[in-house]
């Protein structure tokens, strides 16, 4: 653990993240954003369609494992709503939603922020809320 000297307090580097968290990271981000999962569940995929309407394009940057095997897995979404209203607001913004099969972890760069995380199957485990059972590394640029 490190101590922030801006405001005197410790900085955790591991943490839980979970929609919730990534949502509020990627609704901060306002110069880039890189978004790399295994799906995406439709909180998110709302959060990341909103991106697109407030960020340059090209600052935009996502990759999705969208196999039905992800899904039936609970990466995503069992019937790929989150993936499918990812596409549709891409679509309407001329982005691109790459592919890249077996992806089973999770990343996040908002700005400065970068979370490496480890997406939690719901079909195996409900997923931790406990935030002494870490599921991520946090990472941000010191200024």
């Amino acid at each position: 653990m490190s101590i922030n000297p801006s405001k005197g307090q410790p900085e955790k580097t591991f943490i839980r993240v979970d929609d919730d968290v990534l949502i509020r990271t990627i609704s901060a981000a306002v110069r880039r954003l890189v978004f790399v999962a295994p799906g995406v569940r439709v909180k998110v995929a709302r959060a990341l369609a909103d991106a697109m309407d407030m960020m340059t394009l090209e600052s935009l940057h996502i990759v999705l494992d969208v196999d039905a095997e992800v899904s039936r897995l609970g990466y995503g979404d069992k019937d790929m709503a989150g993936v499918e209203l990812l596409q549709t607001a891409a679509a309407k913004h001329g982005l691109t939603i790459h592919h890249h099969p077996g992806i089973r972890i999770g990343l996040l760069i908002a700005d400065d922020t970068t979370l490496i995380y480890s997406p939690t199957p719901l079909l195996i485990e409900a997923g931790s809320q406990q935030a002494d059972k870490p599921n991520a590394i946090i990472l941000q640029a010191e200024l």
